[in-house]
């Protein structure tokens, strides 16, 4: 595979620290809070970027995540582009600056650019080299221009010949090529020096072969690089081990046993004092609060909501039309923050996922309206662990 020179350089050796990471002595309701940007509304013709960042700190979030179909979204408005072109890489770049000086007008920070998606174990591999030498250079500068240097990874959501593979040995070797690339990247919008991009691996619950956080973290220590790390999510640990949404009740086989046992291994890996405790809490770069409803009818593939051409499972389809905000459903998504927050004393960004059917609608106040709800599943939360009754936890 070749890449690019201009922006790449030998990858430092020195010991790097996510950026969103904040120290352990910080009190719980002092972690900074935001949210997913298209959590905030899909209609770019009434969901725009100014109200968006109005809304988002009306709400008194501190940041916003960068949901990259946002991105191509202001792309095609900025360029009256058709909804199914293809913005090229300087409209991108464009639609990053006009994002970033609306964010900075709000005083919101920008936590990552998402999702990089289908890349872990795809095929053919001719395909993924030229993924790495076409796109991420793209990635990078965009990231760059938006001001982080974090970047969320997907596990790989489709599987099967000619799509995706599962071998574990392929996809360390993926992640580690896109590690060190981020490792090797110099600033594209500045004097060239070295700006490291960090790279957060979620474990999608529906995907095709990582579902669970402990996958994902094995992975992650396969990987071992220091910019490469994972992403907690509160609705994503349940929607693996808890949640079935074509049962009745909602929950899989054994459902508080799986998830009592997974919470005791994520107390055991990040947990404590230890040297090696502390070490895996800071290869955690942020948390997303979520929640998913319960569905009745339940859930199968005869639903209207399940599309077989889009949707690999019934998980993925109810991932993406019932995902709600920290409170909202039925899921143990507290008790998850509970344990790696309070009980584990893990602390930096403490963001939020939306994914819902009412995200694409005519209603100029959405993006207020879910501002403000995210925000109460960011609170639902923190008045939980008791912290307005203790600055010390």
């Amino acid at each position: 595979m070749t890449k690019p020179a201009s922006h790449f350089q030998a990858a430092s050796s020195a010991r790097l620290q996510c950026p969103l990471l904040y120290p352990e002595s910080t009190a719980i309701h002092k972690m900074p809070r935001g949210v997913m940007s298209l959590s905030l509304g899909k209609d770019a013709s009434h969901h725009n970027w100014v109200t968006k960042a109005k809304a988002c700190r009306g709400a008194g979030h501190d940041g916003i995540e960068i949901h990259f179909e946002d991105l191509e979204n202001t792309a095609r408005t900025l360029f009256a582009l058709s909804s199914s072109a293809k913005p090229v890489p300087q409209q991108l770049y464009t639609s990053a600056s006009h994002i970033r000086s609306i964010c900075d007008e709000q005083g919101l920070a920008i936590i990552c650019l998402e999702p990089f998606l289908h890349y872990p174990g795809m095929l053919p591999v001719s395909k993924r080299d030229q993924r790495l030498h076409d796109e991420l250079p793209v990635w990078f500068t965009v990231s760059d221009i938006l001001g982080t240097d974090v970047i969320q990874i997907a596990s790989a959501m489709f599987g099967g010949e000619g799509v995706a593979t599962g071998d574990e040995e392929r996809v360390v070797e993926d992640l580690r090529l896109i590690a060190d690339l981020g490792l090797a990247w110099r600033d594209s919008t500045g004097l060239g020096q070295s700006r490291p991009k960090f790279w957060a691996y979620e474990a999608m619950c529906f995907g095709a072969y990582v579902t669970t956080w402990e996958q994902a973290w094995r992975q992650v220590q396969l990987v071992d690089r220091p910019n490469f790390g994972l992403v907690v999510d509160t609705f994503q640990i349940p929607g693996a081990c808890y949640a079935d949404p074509s049962a009745v009740d909602g929950k899989a086989a054994n459902a508080d046993a799986e998830m009592e046992a997974s919470l005791q291994r994520l107390t055991s890996t990040f947990g404590g004092d230890s040297a090696q405790a502390r070490a895996n809490r800071q290869k955690v770069f942020f948390v997303q609060l979520g929640d998913g409803a319960k569905m009745d009818p339940p859930l199968t593939t005869s639903h209207p909501l399940f599309d077989a051409k889009i949707h690999s499972n019934v998980k993925m389809s109810w991932a993406r039309t019932n995902r709600k905000f920290q409170g909202e459903g039925y899921l143990p998504c507290n008790k998850v923050a509970q344990i790696f927050i309070e009980k584990c004393g893990w602390r930096g960004w403490l963001s939020a996922e939306y994914f819902n059917e009412d995200q694409i609608n005519e209603d100029d106040a959405y993006p207020e309206k879910a501002a403000e709800r995210c925000m109460k599943g960011h609170q639902y939360f923190l008045d939980s662990v008791g912290t307005h009754r203790s600055s010390a936890l």
